[in-house]
């Protein structure tokens, strides 16, 4: 999944889904209970980008608490 091919909320965050079914939005599709790898890229965005603050938001990653091996 490229970051071109992800919807984004209004505030730039994006939820994904891994799972069987798709859901609305982002959604890697992943059949069986195998344990699976995930690898995130990021890539250091240009100083000008910054708020006019100076304020950072670091990326964070969350695990959801529904459906099966979520949390685990």
């Amino acid at each position: 999944m490229h970051a071109q091919d992800i919807v984004y909320h209004q505030d730039g965050s994006f939820d994904l889904t891994i799972g069987p079914r798709p859901q609305a939005t982002n959604t890697l599709l992943q059949s069986g209970m195998a344990p699976i790898g995930l690898v995130l890229h990021l890539y250091d965005g240009a100083i000008t980008s910054l708020p006019e603050d100076g304020a950072q938001a670091l990326p964070a990653i969350t695990v959801g608490t529904e459906g099966p091996g979520c949390g685990s």
